[in-house]
């Protein structure tokens, strides 16, 4: 940062490739982290980077790179945070369906009719973001033995 800001630009593109590493930087190793709050932190810089319209190809395709990266983590969070809402919603609905009030009775109906689907749903959603995308611990086949 301080040999940055101790040249002079001229041009605004010099300056857009100058600043990328340092975004880079600062980004590449949060997104790598896969902790939530140090993602949304290097989705930050990312899209600092983003803004740079001056950066060369190679810098573009890093840049999309981590992009990509990113998407896998948001997309999962966003998987999660369906799956507290479905959650929610159902034990909302079953609070409501178990007191006595004036919407009691369109409560059961929607459990009746969405209650199962939105179980099996939420159920999915806790595999697929639980389960299914962490890391591939599947073992690995040895090689055949070599024949004599």
């Amino acid at each position: 940062v301080t040999l940055l800001s101790q040249q002079k630009f001229t041009d605004r593109d010099d300056l857009d490739r100058a600043l990328f590493p340092l975004l880079e930087t600062l980004a590449r190793p949060r997104i790598a982290s896969g902790e939530p709050p140090k993602v949304e932190r290097g989705l930050y810089y990312l899209r600092r980077a983003e803004k740079l319209s001056g950066i060369t190809e190679e810098q573009r395709r890093s840049l999309q790179s981590m992009l990509t990266d990113v998407a896998f983590y948001q997309a999962r969070q966003k998987l999660e945070d369906a799956r507290r809402l479905v959650s929610e919603g159902l034990a909302q609905l079953k609070l409501a369906a178990e007191t006595e009030n004036r919407h009691a009775r369109a409560a059961n109906q929607m459990l009746t009719h969405v209650g199962p689907a939105a179980r099996a749903l939420e159920e999915s959603l806790r595999r697929a973001v639980h389960t299914e995308s962490g890391p591939d611990n599947t073992p690995v086949a040895p090689p055949p033995a070599p024949r004599p």
